[in-house]
């Protein structure tokens, strides 16, 4: 088999932010197809490539442990997302942003133009793996370069290699996006040229249509970010206003002890104040674990949905491609195959998504009740605050008590306004999930017709 021997030139191999590109491989990433824009920017022919490991375009500067965790991943039955620095023939280089997705007979590696920003980001963290993992033999460097790498993550708030990319997706997604826009260019045509084969004009009208279902869909990701973030930021102030409680109950009880009998009563207010502070500790942890794990499932919708979304202008942009190329019967019956291919990609996504909104549907009332036991606990620490007051004020030697009273009070009043903020995330999040449902069934009628259509022709 072929492998990459040429000196890199440190020159980019240019195109364009409209410019899509994939490619296919059998479960040993063999190449078995690819696109006309990814013979032109790797500068391979299609049947130069085709039948060659993809390692052909691999670049020296890409660390080997991007590589581990890509096949950790697409094994699994996962995509995989992320920066690659690949290897044309001739030396030049050029980055992608990778989606790399299961299908039934291998896998689909759909690529894009990133960001200079998204880049020099990449390239950094890359540097420093491969620093690393050039140091001692390749089994130990590997640990080596994975604690590198999520230390560097985390230092950048990321808790692994896959939330940092699935971050960046939607980043470049927009970005692209933008550009395109900012420089007056189109990623594919809306209509085909009338002498096209009737197939293709049947099945280029009903992937425009899934295109323009699932753009609608790709509006809502900032809501659905923002609600995420807005739901883990809540709910980390209510676990801090918890811990707070209960140290102020156990100040109390400290403050009211030298008052002897007179501080009494204080002393049982304290008493409640604890045992009122632990109840809703405990419920916040099981309140915490439930956010996590919303957190997750948000996260999964808006990657799958982005990533559904570029196999499906992929698709698109491979059906314009190929227009010219349906006159002859055996050509046309290897681009509907290819087609297919691209069309078991964004069936996986699809149903990954179904999957996790179903998941998310599920956990939503969940939350709901907790919030509903949280503002119930906090309705007890209110009595218990009110009680204490009323007797720190009765005991002139407990002007410390009735500060501490009055502190406390703000501190509930705090944590009932999280607690409100929580519940109306948690509502807009379910008003976002009911509208979904619906695009995504029209989505599988009209995934289910391309499927008959394709089947038909190959």
């Amino acid at each position: 088999m072929r492998t990459q021997s040429t000196t890199p030139t440190g020159t980019e191999q240019k195109f364009e932010a409209n410019e899509m590109f994939f490619s296919t491989t059998d479960g040993k990433g063999i190449i078995t197809a690819g696109n006309p824009v990814f013979a032109r920017v790797s500068a391979y022919s299609m049947e130069e490539m085709i039948g060659q490991p993809h390692n052909l375009i691999r670049h020296p500067d890409m660390p080997r442990v991007v590589f581990e965790e890509l096949w950790d991943a697409i094994k699994a039955g996962n995509i995989f997302l992320g920066y690659v620095k690949n290897h044309a023939k001739g030396g030049n280089h050029y980055w992608v942003f990778a989606s790399v997705i299961p299908i039934s007979n291998g896998y689909l590696s759909i690529r894009f133009k990133p960001s200079e920003a998204g880049v020099r980001a990449a390239e950094e963290i890359y540097r420093a793996m491969l620093g690393v993992e050039n140091q001692g033999d390749r089994a130990d460097s590997r640990q080596r370069v994975r604690e590198a790498l999520e230390k560097s993550l985390r230092s950048n708030h990321y808790k692994s290699y896959e939330s940092f990319s699935r971050a960046m997706l939607a980043q470049e997604i927009r970005h692209r996006d933008e550009e395109i826009r900012r420089k007056e260019l189109e990623l594919f045509p809306r209509e085909l040229k009338a002498t096209s084969a009737v197939a293709i004009q049947e099945l280029f009208r009903k992937s425009t249509g899934i295109y323009d279902v699932l753009t609608e869909l790709s509006k809502g990701l900032e809501a659905f970010s923002g609600i995420n973030q807005k739901i883990q930021d809540k709910g980390q102030a209510i676990v801090r206003n918890a811990d707070h409680f209960r140290f102020s109950a156990m100040n109390a009880h400290i403050a009211s002890d030298p008052l002897g009998a007179k501080g009494a009563p204080l002393s049982m207010v304290a008493r409640f104040l604890d045992t009122y502070s632990r109840n809703l500790s405990g419920n916040v942890i099981l309140l915490a674990k439930d956010i996590e794990m919303i957190a997750q499932v948000l996260e999964n919708v808006t990657t799958y949905i982005s990533t559904t979304r570029l196999v499906m202008e992929m698709s698109i942009y491979y059906q314009a491609e190929m227009v010219a190329e349906t006159g002859d019967e055996n050509q046309e019956r290897r681009v509907f195959k290819i087609l297919k291919d691209l069309v078991d990609g964004f069936e996986t996504l699809h149903n990954a998504t179904t999957k996790e909104l179903l998941a998310l549907q599920g956990r939503l009332p969940q939350i709901t009740g907790k919030n509903e036991d949280l503002r119930k606990d906090i309705v007890s620490l209110q009595v218990a605050q009110i009680s204490g007051m009323t007797e720190a004020v009765r005991i002139p030697e407990a002007e410390s008590i009735r500060t501490m009273m009055q502190d406390f009070r703000a501190e509930v009043q705090q944590a009932v306004q999280e607690l409100e903020y929580l519940a109306a995330a948690v509502e807009h999040l379910q008003e976002v999930t009911s509208t979904t449902p619906p695009r995504i069934n029209r989505i599988r009628e009209d995934l289910n017709a391309i499927h008959a259509t394709l089947t038909g022709r190959i």
